[in-house]
């Protein structure tokens, strides 16, 4: 019994580490790079990197306005070889002189800034256009 306990800790702790390195260790195909600022200073950056098996587009935003602001738009993803398209529709809440950044293990009230690629898109070869709705 007390074998059983020691490797069931044992395994736990390994598949804890192991998933906790996929997501700290991500592969990074476009590091951080900067689509825009609205005419209310809000500044939006983004990344395309793989956390554990998806890829994805990361956002960053800095509210640089002295006020409480709700960033509020489309995001065009454009896959480089197929000229296929989609649009996600961003609305996030930024406290003055906030900045909210997704990663691998940021907590879930940032998920909204974590938009996993369509399959079949290429994370070194998609492009971005932004629009603000403000």
């Amino acid at each position: 019994m007390k074998r059983l306990i020691v490797t069931l800790v044992l395994l736990f702790t390994v598949s804890c580490f192991t998933e906790l390195g996929a997501q700290t260790n991500p592969v990074v195909y476009k590091d951080w790079t900067v689509l825009g600022e609205s005419k209310t200073q809000i500044d939006v950056s983004y990344r395309v990197l793989k956390c554990s098996t998806v890829p994805q587009v990361h956002l960053f935003l800095f509210n640089e306005n002295p006020n409480e602001q709700t960033a509020d738009f489309e995001l065009e993803i454009t896959d480089g070889a197929t000229e296929n398209k989609v649009v996600k529709h961003i609305v996030f809440k930024l406290e003055k002189g906030g900045i909210s950044q997704a990663s691998c293990i940021s907590v879930a009230s940032l998920d909204a800034l974590k938009i996993d690629l369509p399959t079949g898109y290429n994370p070194l070869t998609v492009s971005f256009k932004l629009t603000f709705k403000q």
